[in-house]
């Protein structure tokens, strides 16, 4: 059976992807009438909007939203039964909606998405750490959390929460899933077929920089919810982290205790990259990743105390 779908594709200053994630879209919903497209532009400087209407698709355009209101934007112009949140730097296959229609005609799911992963022209670091996912989601599984970037959910039970959080930075979505879920929403992570995600991190910099702002979701959550161990305990982990590192820099100080050091520091990020599916593993992989998990511990240490230093209503 086919659903009837509202397809909503946040965009600000895409015209790098959008013409490739656009015209993925419109292949996928080519013989399907029950869906409607809407893109939703957040005052791009750049020609994304004169590339969307190039294709005939509608384009609402706001200026300056947070990425939840720009969502929730899209979402009151949608008509249809379904939401499905896309953005203008994700890829879907050309059978998509088959793999959508059957999570739904299973009936196990109000809300639901897909694992992406970065292309692979993409440079190391944003292939491995997109693959890290896997370690949570390489199997269809109920989740607490959920990406917003590719996001599929029953219009009746997102108005039932009244849409996103458009208070919040980021970590917008996290907050979504846990407020559907306390409603009695199931949610769940469907591996294939795999989406692919092309706004990856161009530079190692710029990864750290994202892993350092993705961080004040935690606090901004923290401060909404009451400190639940589940938001708690990343935080921790990260403090935890830079006693090792500082115990790993006291450490060299006596040459005979550095390897000890060493590898408590870099212990908690090689154990979870070994929870990766065996069909992924391999050497080079896990050591990309335990390098990458460690670094963004320390990253999020950082981060952390600054954004725990902000009034509880900064945003």
């Amino acid at each position: 059976m086919k659903h009837r779908y509202s397809i909503i594709m946040p965009m600000f200053n895409e015209a790098e992807h959008i013409q490739r994630c656009l015209s993925a879209m419109l292949s996928a919903i080519q013989n399907r009438k029950e869906c409607q497209l809407t893109v939703v532009d957040n005052g791009s400087t750049d020609n994304s909007v004169q590339l969307v209407q190039q294709q005939g698709v509608t384009v609402l355009e706001k200026k300056q939203l947070a990425i939840g209101q720009l969502r929730n934007e899209g979402a009151e112009d949608a008509r249809e039964e379904w939401l499905v949140f896309v953005d203008a730097d994700i890829e879907v296959p050309v059978d998509w909606f088959k793999y959508v229609d059957g999570v739904i005609e299973e009936g196990f799911a109000q809300v639901f998405a897909f694992v992406d992963i970065a292309p692979d022209s993409a440079p190391w670091y944003a292939r491995a750490w997109a693959l890290r996912v896997l370690t949570r989601r390489g199997q269809v599984t109920s989740v607490d959390t959920l990406p917003g970037r590719n996001l599929i959910v029953s219009r009746e039970a997102f108005e039932q929460v009244d849409g996103f959080d458009s208070t919040l930075i980021t970590g917008e979505d996290k907050d979504l899933i846990r407020r559907l879920r306390a409603q009695g929403a199931s949610a769940l992570s469907i591996p294939h077929p795999k989406l692919l995600h092309w706004g990856y991190e161009r530079s190692f910099y710029s990864w750290l920089r994202k892993e350092y702002w993705r961080q004040s979701s935690h606090s901004d959550l923290i401060y909404k919810y009451g400190w639940p161990w589940r938001l708690v305990r990343f935080p921790l982990i990260a403090l935890l982290h830079w006693l090792l590192f500082i115990v790993v820099l006291l450490g060299s100080l006596w040459h005979c205790w550095l390897i000890i050091c060493l590898l408590l520091l870099f212990i908690p990020g090689l154990l979870l990259s070994l929870r990766l599916p065996s069909v992924y593993i391999s050497f080079v992989l896990i050591m990309q990743l335990t390098v990458l998990y460690t670094l963004r511990f320390l990253v999020a240490g950082v981060a952390v105390v600054w954004f725990w230093r902000r009034p509880k209503n900064s945003c």
